[in-house]
């Protein structure tokens, strides 16, 4: 039971992340964008009050988990919610574990595609909540790496911008959808 918690388990999570973004990136680098397309496919409104839902399997569980990823405006530009949670017989073996990822992203015209401003992801596991906030300032040429835990002090760091395009995962699956890298 330990050995499915400790090992599988994170192992499950990660699938449901690459079940979302399907198109592997072309670099050693897990940030680093190769942009084919300067103007993208689709608008950047095209997706407006969009919501998609998923059902995640996983071996024999059916509906082990499920998803939902939401598009909104925000005052800042635009936002993508990804919500996911275990349910029926996996929620039941390894108790209720929920993710939610939240970008704030701002379209640049000249590119024709979307850049992060902020991304936050929440794990909740039980009661117990963990939660990693990425700031960027590109005026400054920097970003900032927030992690919180209710039993500890919060942890800041800022750090320098690579001097390459980078995305947060709910950026690029936006990005990705609206042909930005290719087709």
């Amino acid at each position: 039971y330990l050995c499915f918690k400790k090992r599988i388990l994170p192992g499950f999570f990660c699938c449901i992340i690459l079940l979302l973004a399907p198109c592997p990136l072309k670099s050693s680098s897990p940030l680093a964008i190769n942009t084919i397309h300067s103007q993208p496919l689709l608008p950047a409104s095209s997706f407006l009050g969009e919501t998609l839902s998923y059902d995640l399997n996983f071996w024999i569980f059916k509906k082990a988990a499920t998803c939902s990823i939401t598009y909104a405006k925000h005052k800042r530009g635009y936002e993508a919610v990804l919500e996911a949670q275990t349910c029926g017989l996996t929620k039941l073996i390894v108790g209720h574990k929920k993710e939610v990822m939240r970008s704030i992203m701002a379209y640049d015209e000249k590119k024709g595609a979307f850049r992060p401003l902020m991304f936050q992801e929440t794990f909740t596991q039980r009661n117990r909540e963990r939660k990693k906030t990425v700031s960027f300032d590109y005026a400054k040429g920097n970003y900032t790496l927030s992690w919180e835990r209710p039993d500890r002090k919060k942890i800041s760091r800022t750090i320098k911008m690579p001097d390459r395009e980078f995305d947060d995962l709910l950026t690029f699956f936006y990005n990705f959808r609206m042909g930005h890298y290719g087709d």
